[in-house]
């Protein structure tokens, strides 16, 4: 004990996270505040939380100007992706613009710029923070993914009071929930388009599970790939938000943890009754392998989403993709942040839908797709260098899946877990000291 003790102050002095240090004046926990725990609420708030509120298009420059100063600060080094990014996101623009003066488009839009700002924030976030992130995010994430569990109960059994106080808890809910009943209330959301189904303190039931997933792989990453109370818990909300994706992935990592195991007998000989049962049980459920075949029935179906005159035409998870790669082969540099050509021609108006690789494609074409799949796999090769092959292509198929059924190439977290094997050279040490407790 004394031994670590020595070494955690050692590391310490040199200016990376212990968690065992022993720092508890109220200059240390104000500096801890200002540097850390205030990149866990730029986080919470860009990523996480479904919050409206009227500085939402200031918040972003802010947490980049304020994060910058501390990266500059901690002497921090940008990696050559970022510059490399940079260009090409440069380049497919000014390709795009030209393209799409045809349509009177005069000059940058303010998502141009945006994308910048979200690359630079979560790779500094992450040089900043370093493994540290993963642990500490999960942690306060878990106690909100507990306190989901007995209010989506109340809401099980008390639905109608859960509309009656929507107008007194809706006041930093977005419109379209508003006007449907729904209400946010900071750390539980009463999502009035699914009711029935736990979206926790997310947007709705599937943000809920793409969140759930990735605690599910902070989780095992930081014990070893054990199943514990935490695990247990991701789970169990899991199975709340009745969510396709979240079932199937759920599946998916209870198979990792099989594998992972697999020098005993046991967990091998569990691999296939897991997979029988889910082929002749939950294949059935109706929101598993009926909702997958409308969606492969239904690829060109759209429908409006919005209020009034600020509508969106909408295709389903499918669809979107079908169409994002059937016009990128007509414009394979992508179309950055202008109209997608393809899609006007097609339905005679831009079209979206909750797919994370048709929005890359459109937005970065063939070479970022390609990019965003292959930061997928260095990521999960890098968290698990620990583990075999097989365990790695499970977590990364585990990302992969979830990114698939909703638009989250910009989320905070995900742009934070691509960009982890560049910004973790940043924190040499700290890395090293978290892989040896896992």
């Amino acid at each position: 004990m004394r031994d670590m003790d020595l070494n955690n102050r050692a590391i310490a002095s040199m200016g990376y996270y212990v968690p065992y240090a022993k720092k508890n004046t109220l200059i240390h926990k104000i500096n801890i505040f200002l540097s850390k725990d205030i990149l866990y609420i730029f986080v919470f708030f860009i990523a996480i939380t479904p919050m409206q509120f009227s500085f939402s298009k200031l918040l972003i420059p802010f947490a980049f100007i304020y994060t910058s100063i501390i990266f500059f600060l901690e002497r921090k080094k940008l990696s050559g992706i970022l510059i490399f990014l940079s260009i090409l996101w440069l380049m497919i623009n000014i390709i795009a613009f030209y393209r799409s003066i045809s349509l009177n488009v005069t000059s940058f839009p303010y998502a141009f710029y945006m994308q910048f700002l979200r690359l630079f924030l979560a790779y500094m976030i992450m040089s900043i923070l370093g493994d540290e992130f993963f642990f500490t995010l999960e942690k306060w994430l878990y106690k909100l993914s507990v306190l989901s569990l007995p209010f989506f109960l109340l809401e099980t059994l008390f639905r109608p009071l859960f509309y009656r106080v929507s107008s007194y808890l809706n006041f930093a809910t977005i419109i379209d929930q508003k006007i449907l009943g729904g209400w946010y209330g900071g750390f539980y959301t009463f999502n009035a388009w699914s009711a029935g189904r736990n979206s926790g303190f997310m947007w709705e039931p599937g943000g809920f599970a793409f969140i759930l997933i990735f605690l599910i792989i902070f989780r095992f990453y930081q014990n070893s790939l054990k199943i514990d109370k935490h695990i247990i818990v991701y789970f169990i909300c899991l199975a709340t938000t009745l969510s396709t994706t979240g079932i199937l992935v759920g599946f998916l990592l209870l198979l990792t943890y099989l594998v992972s195991k697999s020098r005993n007998v046991f967990p091998i000989l569990l691999i296939p009754l897991c997979i029988y049962i889910f082929f002749v049980q939950i294949w059935e459920l109706e929101f598993i392998g009926p909702k997958i075949n409308m969606y492969l029935y239904n690829l060109n179906l759209t429908w409006q989403v919005g209020v009034g005159s600020a509508y969106t035409l909408r295709l389903n998870r499918v669809g979107i993709f079908y169409y994002a790669i059937k016009q990128s082969f007509n414009y394979p540099l992508g179309h950055g942040v202008f109209p997608v050509l393809g899609y006007i021609d097609e339905f005679g108006e831009a079209v979206s839908g909750p797919n994370s690789y048709a929005t890359v494609v459109v937005k970065w074409g063939w070479l970022g797709l390609i990019l965003f799949v292959s930061g997928i796999w260095n990521a999960s090769k890098k968290m698990f260098n620990r583990y075999n092959d097989i365990v790695k292509l499970l977590i990364a198929l585990s990302i992969a899946m979830t990114l698939f059924s909703n638009t989250l190439d910009n989320n905070l977290i995900v742009l934070c877990f691509l960009l982890y094997p560049f910004a973790i050279s940043n924190n040499p040490l700290n890395n090293t000291y978290y892989s040896q407790l896992s």
